[in-house]
């Protein structure tokens, strides 16, 4: 937690009422924000030699993209999406498949806290006890280390396959 990084940046269109009520930021906080290419260097300083970890990364791959655009590096192009790991974990465990995928629905199905939905910094902390117990659970049926994980958390890749190889 102490190489966390959490900064709010002021968009380029308005944000909608709506978006403010369920993110909880305010006007007065975007008006004072810095731009997004203001921070550019910190995030991806950040993600420097690190694999993401999401939930419904697609979101997150297309921030980054823009996010990289015309800085003459490559964004982060792996991730392990938590979606993908519970679905096949919850495949192969025979278990009732999942009702939900919001965040917060998932979190509660695995016994991980939830204080703050909506908000950046709330969200990547809960992904982040969720990758944990998924990862553990997924290490108990042999599926081990972070390329196996890749590999079961990104386009339903089937774990059986990995724990096959095994």
């Amino acid at each position: 937690m102490s190489d966390a990084l959490y900064r709010v940046v002021r968009p380029p269109i308005p944000v909608p009422p709506e978006s403010i009520r369920v993110h909880g930021i305010r006007p007065v906080e975007l008006e004072s924000a810095p731009e997004l290419r203001e921070v550019a260097d910190e995030v991806q300083g950040a993600l420097e030699g690190r694999r993401l970890v999401a939930h419904a990364c697609g979101i997150e791959l297309a921030f980054l993209g823009r996010l990289y655009e015309g800085r003459g590096q490559r964004p982060p192009r792996r991730a392990i999406d938590v979606v993908d790991l519970a679905a096949e974990l919850t495949a192969h465990e025979g278990e009732t498949p999942v009702r939900s995928w919001r965040l917060a629905d998932m979190a509660a199905r695995y016994g991980v806290p939830v204080a703050r939905t909506h908000h950046a910094f709330g969200d990547a902390f809960i992904t982040a006890q969720l990758f944990l117990v998924l990862a553990t659970s997924l290490e108990q049926r042999g599926v081990a280390g972070v390329r196996d994980l890749e590999r079961a958390g990104r386009s339903r890749h089937k774990i059986e396959r990995l724990i096959r190889r095994r």
